[in-house]
C-alpha cells in the first residue's frame, strides 16, 4: 500500500510539473526585447548615417544657390501647370463606374427605359448627370444681400446675362445665340434657381421683413426651397434677419 502511494504520489508531482510547463506565457525575454531594440538602433543609424549626409549636402547647396534653385523651381511648376489651361470639367459620373459593374448596367437600363430628350419641360430630378450649369456667385459689399435696392441689382445682372449675344460661324455660316436658345427650359422660361430672389412677392417680404427660411411659397413660382442658394444667414424662429452671399 505504501509502494502504490508513493508512486500515485510521484505521478502527481510529475503531471503537476508538466501543467506548469504548458502554463508557461510564451512572451520574449527582458534580453531578447533589449537585443531587438539595440538591432533596431544599429539599423537607424545606418540608415541616418546615409541620408543625413545627402540631405546635409543638399541643404548646403541650396543655401549657397537660393535665387538660382527658386528661379529654376518657378520654371518648372509653370512648365507642369501649362496643361490646366486646357483642363475641362466633366460632371458625367459614368466615366468613373468601373466597367461592367452592376451600376453601370443598371444606369443603362434606366437610360434606356427613360431617355430624356425633353429640355422644353425640365426637371432636374430626372437627369443622371449633371451636365455643363453655371452658377453665378452674388456678394454684397456692404450689409445684407436681403434688400430691395440688393434684390433688383441681381435682377438685373440676370437681365444682362440673357441679353448676350454670341455670333457662331459654322462653315460660312453666322448664327446668333442668346440663353433662351440653348438653356434648358420650363414653362417656356430657362430655368434659373434663383428666379426666386426677383420675384415679386419675395421682394415684398423683403420690405416687409418677413422672408420665411428655408422655403418661401409664391403664387407664381409656388413652394421654393432655396437654403443651399444661400451662405451666412442669420434669421430669427422663421425670418431671415441677415443674408451675404447669393448664388443664382
Amino acid at each position: 500500500m505504501d509502494t502504490m502511494n508513493g508512486k500515485h504520489q510521484e505521478g502527481n508531482v510529475a503531471t503537476s510539473n508538466d501543467d506548469s510547463q504548458q502554463k508557461q506565457p510564451l512572451l520574449p525575454s527582458h534580453t531578447m526585447v533589449s537585443q531587438l531594440l539595440m538591432n533596431c538602433n544599429r539599423v537607424y543609424q545606418k540608415v541616418e548615417e546615409h541620408f543625413g549626409g545627402f540631405f546635409a549636402k543638399y541643404g548646403k547647396f541650396v543655401a549657397g544657390h537660393a535665387w538660382k534653385v527658386l528661379i529654376v523651381s518657378i520654371i518648372v511648376n509653370v512648365g507642369f501647370g501649362i496643361g490646366m489651361i486646357k483642363l475641362d470639367i466633366d460632371n458625367d459620373a459614368r466615366k468613373y463606374l468601373p466597367s461592367g459593374t452592376r451600376e453601370e448596367q443598371d444606369l443603362n437600363r434606366m437610360e434606356k427605359l427613360f431617355p430624356y430628350t425633353d429640355f422644353e419641360n425640365f426637371n432636374a430630378l430626372r437627369l443622371t448627370n449633371n451636365g455643363p450649369w453655371l452658377r453665378i456667385i452674388v456678394r454684397s459689399r456692404s450689409g445684407s444681400l436681403l434688400t430691395r435696392p440688393m434684390l433688383e441689382e441681381v435682377q438685373s445682372l440676370m437681365s444682362t446675362i440673357s441679353n448676350i449675344t454670341v455670333d457662331v460661324n459654322y462653315k460660312g455660316n453666322i448664327t446668333s445665340y442668346q440663353l433662351y436658345d440653348i438653356c434648358a427650359k420650363m414653362n417656356n422660361r430657362c430655368v434659373v434657381e434663383g428666379e426666386l430672389f426677383t420675384d415679386e412677392e419675395f421682394l415684398t417680404a423683403v420690405d416687409s421683413d418677413k422672408v420665411t427660411y428655408p422655403e418661401f411659397s409664391s403664387s407664381t413660382l409656388g413652394t421654393v426651397s432655396y437654403a443651399s442658394l444661400l451662405g451666412g444667414k442669420k434669421y430669427d424662429n422663421e425670418c431671415i434677419l441677415q443674408e451675404r452671399p447669393l448664388g443664382v
